[in-house]
């Protein structure tokens, strides 16, 4: 029951299987889901000069031992 945090640039988005395997497993939530309101203007993901969809691969989870007060991804400086 220690506490668990778990970050990465994990190159795969919310609709990957290894995240819904990690999301619904009960022991790790997305700190972008517990956010109340998460601040993304362009996503996580570098496409080195090419379009970017907006699509979030870097991540935080955390076991139910942290409360998530704010999340964002700080691209837009």
């Amino acid at each position: 029951n220690a506490p668990v945090i778990f970050t990465g640039d994990l190159n795969g988005g919310n609709n990957d299987s290894w995240y819904k395997l990690v999301a619904n497993s009960g022991k790790l939530h997305d700190t972008y889901v517990l956010a109340k309101s998460p601040y993304y203007p362009r996503g996580s993901f570098n496409n080195f000069g090419k379009d970017n969809d907006g699509e979030l691969i870097d991540h935080i989870f955390v076991s139910k031992n942290f409360m998530v007060k704010s999340w964002a991804v700080l691209s837009d400086t």
